[in-house]
């Protein structure tokens, strides 16, 4: 009886040894392996994460390309800020003020969400 090939695995095929009827010529046929579970995850974690990318990529373009509602004056924001964390510092405004005034303030910086 002839020695039966051993098999060798590749990343999509397996080699297997022909069937007995052919055993007698050196004949493989190639049979398709599936891919394991550990890479479909592999596969499904990277296209999320391509599609994240993408989104994050087209949200950062919209804004790039979104007019500016009203022109801010950077320099006035800061120094009203200024002014406010001095308020709070000598507890002539309270914190829940200070929070509120603050949101009013960053808004328009583009900070925090209206």
């Amino acid at each position: 009886m002839p020695a039966v090939a051993s098999r060798q695995r590749t990343r999509a095929t397996l080699d297997k040894p022909a069937p007995a009827a052919n055993r007698g010529g050196r004949h493989h046929r190639r049979v398709e392996v599936s891919r394991g579970s550990e890479s479909a995850n592999k596969r499904r974690v990277t296209a999320q994460r391509n599609d994240r990318k993408a989104a994050k990529s087209e949200r950062r373009q919209q804004r790039r390309h979104e007019p500016s509602l009203e022109a801010v004056d950077e320099v006035d924001i800061m120094s009203r800020f200024h002014r406010l964390n001095e308020l709070r510092t000598s507890g002539a405004i309270t914190e829940e003020d200070f929070e509120r005034q603050r949101h009013d303030i960053f808004v328009p910086l583009g900070l925090e969400n209206p």
